[in-house]
């Protein structure tokens, strides 16, 4: 009865909410040292992580990166990039400068910068 328990009990631990932008701020701007930065990032690569904010940019599929949606926050020194998923390029396509938007994504990179902070999310679909 007690291992059934425990497979419950990991199973239920298992699935990670996701990020928010509030969460990956925290962690990696507002009082955040190097070291926690780091081990903030270990811990979440990869992690689903949800981002509102208005559109900014939409950038066609390169050679390299897929079509990007790029976001402004409710933070002036966020801003966000979207990877966005084949199967979501029609619907980024028809965003526009200044419109809202939700970007679900993979967490794929950070980069902190005379202290303005962009996120990546990657494999992102957009709402």
């Amino acid at each position: 009865m007690f291992g059934g328990s425990a497979v419950l009990m990991l199973v239920a631990s298992s699935a990670a909410a996701e990020l928010t932008l509030d969460d990956i701020v925290g962690e990696l701007m507002d009082t955040a040292t190097r070291v926690q930065r780091d081990r903030f990032w270990e811990e979440n690569e990869g992690q689903q992580a949800v981002i509102t904010g208005r559109v900014t940019d939409v950038r066609p599929e390169g050679w390299v990166l897929p079509m990007t949606v790029e976001m402004s926050t409710s933070r002036p020194d966020v801003s966000v990039s979207c990877l966005v998923l084949k199967s979501s390029e029609d619907a980024a396509a028809e965003l526009g400068i200044g419109d809202e938007a939700t970007c679900r994504g993979n967490f794929f990179n950070y980069t902190l910068l005379f202290d303005a902070l962009n996120i990546s999310l990657d494999n992102a679909t957009v709402e």
